[in-house]
């Protein structure tokens, strides 16, 4: 191998390696902005609760009620939304808490809008056994 092959070779070694480092920097960024975009006070399908979606010390995101309509005031406070982690900028996963029967599921996440997201809740074998969209209150 010649000195300036062996030159040109490290050189689009080199660059390579830079453009995979900035596109997973980047990508690593545009997820943390969806974060963001998730955090706030979300009202439920049918307007019952609304409930507040922060991020935890873990980097996970977390839902309490925050707000009910005058039949539901008991489930104030009620952490609904556990261990939620987002996945390929528009996806996510976590626990579900029912406040109403406390019957736990897992759920998938997916993100419609900068305003709406919609929740896709499985059992334990991962059959889907009902869905609900999200509306972002404030």
């Amino acid at each position: 191998m010649k000195t300036g092959d062996l030159f040109q070779f490290a050189m689009i070694l080199l660059v390579s390696v830079g453009l995979l480092w900035g596109i997973l920097y980047w990508l690593k960024n545009l997820l943390e902005d969806v974060h963001t975009q998730i955090t706030g006070i979300w009202t439920n399908s049918d307007s019952s609760f609304k409930v507040l979606i922060y991020s935890t010390a873990d980097a996970a995101l977390q839902g309490d009620v925050v707000w009910a309509d005058s039949q539901n005031q008991k489930i104030l406070g009620s952490t609904v939304v556990r261990d939620m982690k987002l996945r390929f900028f528009i996806f996510g996963k976590g626990s579900y808490t029912s406040p109403f029967t406390n019957q736990q599921c897992e759920f998938r996440l997916r993100l419609l809008s900068k305003k709406t997201i919609q929740f896709y809740f499985t059992d334990q074998s991962g059959k889907l056994v009902g869905q609900e969209t999200w509306k972002l209150a404030a």
